[in-house]
């Protein structure tokens, strides 16, 4: 099929020589570049999920598509014949790439991995990597003028090991913050895989694990050559413990104290052996179905370090999972999202059998609807969503349609609700139970929020960052907060229209922080934040 994207700058005129792609499951699937009038046409197969078209320029900013009306969220709409992509801006991000002794580091690929624009549902991940010269240096020209939240980089070198990831925040973009990646050479683990008899096995997954001060910090892997020799690199200064990840033969992991940077290791031998099975099925509801696409999690704790190494197993159409493991101990997670484990040793067993049932699924979908006090359904309200207690649990966000309705995919947590319609000056929180498959949300009038943010002379600060962290006070209050990111106009000010009547604000400048209690549907004039 094919889909026709227009290109416009932020005078709304044609943007020619534009660079747009088609990302699916994280794959830049589909590449073009706008002509003289603005204009790409793509051709997508047709049973390719795309989830955004991705338009950037240097000099003029980066634009996004979100095929999708909820996040996160597995549906995917079939992509519109024609679609409109605004690049209103851009600013300039650096990533400087050194080693451990200070020397930039020539050939490193840097990337975003995730950037957000105002407006949207959600971040877009792309596909737009760059390579260092020989200052180290990786610019980003293109990103767009109104960024949101944060975004990670990617640094990857054949030779060299990022051991902090790199992020970036609005601030650091406005004032041109050098970002700073330092790297550390890779050590070397050599050695060769054989059976019980001595003979080299080939086509083994070696896997190794880093542990730096408790926390997982490395994850690497190699496959054994037909001669059973492998070469594996591995983080320096970090714990590193080896296993191996085979549906029939297993091993006792090793490990090793941490190796200096370029060290080798020499002489690693892995003997397998046919491993021990653990297995079981995973059974919901009061009929005992199947529980298929669930994930079970393996925890080693090989050298009695938290999370030495972590394995998954997604459950089958009939809810099985099954690990193949050597001897040691493990922790098991049936339930995806859950920190509640079994401990199991494993010696010389054949199996060990686990089955496990849940009252309901971990997640399920949330139907619903916005609607006016009068009752009149709204379309485009949005619908924010976080979960109560459970941590970890990634909240969500979406939008009603033209008829005032909502889907969505939720954790089935007790949750908090936040809903607003700016155009109509509405808001409000509900609450979720567990069980709640349908809801039906009808906003009140909301308070509006105006600011200015000054300098110490009193003189306006345009185009800066500033978020309103609201929390429900009396029978709402759940210890859960929403924010909103708001910038400032030319002269300075700023407004948020989308105030729930009981709730305690925080508002954010880039250095100072306000405090407002909403207790009337009014317009709430805030004392000017004063920055530097």
């Amino acid at each position: 099929r094919s889909t026709t994207v227009s290109v416009f700058d932020a005078m709304k005129s044609p943007l020619a020589k534009a660079k747009v792609v088609a990302m699916v499951d994280n794959i830049d699937l589909v590449f073009g570049e706008t002509n003289e009038q603005g204009k790409v046409t793509l051709l997508i197969p047709a049973d390719a999920k795309v989830d955004w078209i991705v338009a950037m320029k240097v000099g003029a900013g980066l634009d996004y598509f979100e095929n999708y009306n909820a996040f996160p969220s597995s549906e995917r709409s079939p992509l519109p014949e024609e679609i409109s992509l605004e690049l209103n801006g851009a600013s300039t991000a650096k990533v400087k790439v050194i080693d451990s002794a200070g020397n930039p580091v020539e050939g490193t690929t840097v990337s975003p991995w995730n950037i957000q624009k105002g407006g949207k549902l959600s971040y877009a991940q792309v596909q737009l990597p760059q390579s260092t010269g020989k200052d180290g240096l990786a610019i980003f020209e293109w990103m767009p003028k109104d960024f949101e939240g944060w975004s990670r980089f990617f640094v990857s070198h054949p030779n060299f090991h990022c051991p902090t990831p790199i992020q970036m925040n609005a601030l650091d973009l406005r004032i041109a913050n050098e970002m700073v990646a330092k790297l550390q050479r890779y050590a070397i683990i050599r050695g060769q895989v054989t059976n019980s008899i001595n003979k080299p096995v080939a086509d083994i997954r070696i896997q190794s694990t880093g542990i730096d001060n408790g926390s997982l910090r490395f994850r690497g892997e190699t496959m054994s050559n037909s001669d059973g020799t492998f070469e594996l690199r591995v983080a320096p200064n970090q714990k590193i413990s080896l296993s191996i990840a085979d549906d029939f033969f297993a091993t006792k992991s090793l490990s090793f104290n941490a190796l200096d940077e370029g060290e080798v290791q020499e002489k690693v031998n892995i003997v397998i052996q046919k491993g021990t099975i653990i297995r079981g099925t995973i059974t919901v509801g009061n009929s005992r179905l199947a529980c298929p696409n669930q994930y079970v999690t393996l925890i080693q704790d090989a050298n009695g370090d938290n999370q030495s190494s972590i394995r998954w197993s997604e459950t089958d159409d009939d809810g099985h999972y099954s690990f193949c493991v050597g001897p040691g101990k493990f922790s098991l997670r049936l339930r995806s999202g859950s920190a509640q484990e079994e401990k199991i040793e494993v010696e010389d067993e054949a199996e060990f059998v686990r089955d496990g049932h849940f009252d309901r699924l971990p997640r399920s979908s949330l139907k619903g609807t916005v609607a006016a006090p009068s009752g009149k359904l709204l379309s485009n309200a949005k619908v924010l969503g976080e979960s109560i207690q459970e941590i970890g649990h990634a909240g969500f966000k979406t939008a009603s349609s033209n008829q005032g309705e909502f889907a969505i995919e939720r954790w089935n947590d007790r949750m908090l609700l936040y809903s607003y319609h700016l155009e109509e000056r509405l808001a409000g929180f509900f609450r979720l139970s567990e069980d709640d498959l349908e809801t039906k949300l009808q906003l009140s009038p909301a308070a509006t929020l105006r600011g200015k943010l000054v300098d110490s002379a009193g003189r306006p600060l345009p185009d800066r960052i500033v978020s309103i962290i609201m929390s429900p006070i009396g029978n709402m209050a759940a210890g859960k907060d929403f924010s909103i990111v708001l910038k400032t106009d030319k002269q300075g000010n700023f407004s948020y229209s989308g105030v729930p009547v009981g709730t305690r604000c925080r508002v954010h400048g880039e250095q100072k922080v306000r405090i407002v209690v909403v207790e009337e549907a009014k317009e709430i004039l805030i004392e000017p934040i004063v920055e530097r």
